[in-house]
């Protein structure tokens, strides 16, 4: 056997073990061409966040911390007192944190961890005053120390 009579076959098992992962993406595709509902639409039947939504249950049921919690946390107390979460991060992803299209609050994971950690520090209606801060991976640390953000709830 010469070093050159075995070549085909391994180009044809590379060729192959190349082409599996597009064979496994394309069966993956969807054949209308839609993506998936991620919520946000104004037609009552997905889950945009608003009133009535699974979203909107899950944040009206998260918890509200008693006073004393509060004002065991110097970084807590001092949120309440300002009447305001201020939250670094973005609202430009469709999964973790989308601005809403119809005037709403944000929804996704990190819109959601925000809404209840407002809620918890502020109370009943505390998910509703939150100040969203566009920050970026290279600013948001900047932020956080220097005041600008009383955090950042960023999906790394």
């Amino acid at each position: 056997m010469n070093p050159t009579s075995f070549r085909p076959r391994r180009r044809a098992v590379v060729a192959a073990a190349a082409a599996l992962p597009l064979v496994g993406l394309a069966a993956c595709a969807s054949d209308t061409g839609d993506g998936p509902d991620l919520g946000g639409g104004a037609d009552g039947g997905s889950d945009g966040g608003g009133e009535g939504s699974a979203f909107a249950d899950v944040i009206a049921s998260g918890p509200v911390a008693a006073d004393d919690a509060i004002a065991g946390s110097a970084w807590a107390a001092a949120i309440k007192e300002k009447g305001q979460l201020i939250r670094g991060g973005t609202v430009a992803n469709q999964v973790f944190s989308l601005a809403s299209t119809t005037g709403g609050q944000p929804t996704g994971f990190d819109a959601g961890i925000t809404q209840l950690l407002a809620k918890y520090i502020l109370g009943e209606g505390g998910e509703e005053k939150v100040e969203y801060i566009d920050t970026t991976v290279e600013t948001r640390e900047t932020l956080v120390q220097n005041g600008t953000v009383d955090c950042v709830i960023a999906t790394y």
